[in-house]
């Protein structure tokens, strides 16, 4: 074998001597020198080169009743030795044997508890290496996904989600425009609610969260993406009063947060006004003497508004 030192001082010397062979035990024994004499021989010692301990040692996965672990391979492992406990100084039950570098625990574990872990690697001829860092990790439910929000009507949210393994029920709660403060709106055992009674022009954002009992006691998981809808504005109040034989004036007060307004005649689409501050319009072409019907809706983005209340006006 390769010897290589360093002196340390003047009454110490190290040695490290490698390209050994991993598992196979080697004899050492020293003598000092001082120029061409030599001591007597120390007395022999063994050592047998294993293999370091995993690096990246780490809980890759939690889910109600399991949890995964994963870390870096180790030159001269053959498989990897995993052991579990309720405790950081008894990690004494061997839960698995792998050739991977990753490790999922089969037998079902208690929810809302702590476990703790460590991993040896064996070589082929069953020598073992250094063992890990002690980690740790906590069974829990996972977050929901999948949530999704959409509008039947202007003051109503349909919200569903994917199932939670483990879930016993989901909170939903919300809040309004950039508001960061939430307010519960209900919990379920279902994957879909809704929300009626939605005032106009607001923003509501919506998040959910799973839980299980453990005991009496709801346990959570976190929070779900948060996701958002926009109702529409409110309806137009409108006015029409004749300006000339041919032409009848249109006016409104603005609506908050609208973008454009659609005016009908008769019931049909006939100006499109693409400024949110405007507030009149004129209706030119019409026939003198006849009555016109008159409604408004306000628009915010590709968002409607109901329509105003019909007014009647005639050009005179």
């Amino acid at each position: 074998p390769k010897l290589t030192g360093m002196k340390i001082g003047s009454e110490i010397l190290t040695l490290d001597v490698s390209s050994l062979d991993l598992g196979i035990s080697y004899k050492f024994k020293l003598v000092a020198l001082n120029g061409e004499l030599r001591s007597a021989p120390s007395v022999e010692v063994t050592g047998v080169p294993i293999p370091s301990s995993v690096s990246n040692f780490k809980i890759s996965d939690v889910n109600f009743n399991r949890l995964s672990l994963s870390w870096d391979s180790v030159e001269g492992s053959d498989h990897y030795d995993v052991y579990q406990g309720t405790s950081s100084t008894a990690v004494n039950t061997k839960v698995g044997s792998v050739t991977e570098t990753s490790f999922s625990t089969t037998t079902p574990l208690n929810f809302n508890t702590v476990y703790y872990y460590k991993v040896i690697p064996v070589t082929s001829n069953g020598v073992s290496g250094s063992v890990s860092a002690v980690i740790n990790g906590k069974t829990a439910i996972k977050n929901p996904v999948d949530l999704s929000v959409s509008s039947p009507n202007a003051t109503t949210a349909d919200l569903s989600w994917s199932a939670v393994e483990g879930a016993a029920g989901y909170e939903i709660s919300y809040s309004k425009g950039t508001s960061t403060t939430y307010t519960i709106l209900r919990s379920v055992t279902t994957l879909t609610t809704n929300h009626t009674g939605l005032t106009l022009n607001t923003v509501f954002n919506y998040r959910i969260r799973a839980y299980r009992m453990a005991g009496t006691t709801k346990v959570y998981s976190g929070y779900s993406e948060v996701k958002s809808i926009t109702t529409p504005p409110t309806a137009p109040v409108i006015k029409a009063v004749s300006k000339s034989i041919d032409t009848i004036t249109v006016t409104w007060t603005k609506v908050v947060g609208a973008t454009g307004y659609v005016l009908y005649v008769n019931g049909v689409e006939t100006i499109v006004i693409s400024d949110g501050n405007t507030i009149t319009t004129d209706v030119s072409g019409l026939n003198l003497g006849e009555s016109y019907d008159f409604s408004l809706v306000a628009k915010n983005g590709e968002l409607t508004s109901a329509s105003s209340t019909i007014v009647k006006a005639i050009p005179i």
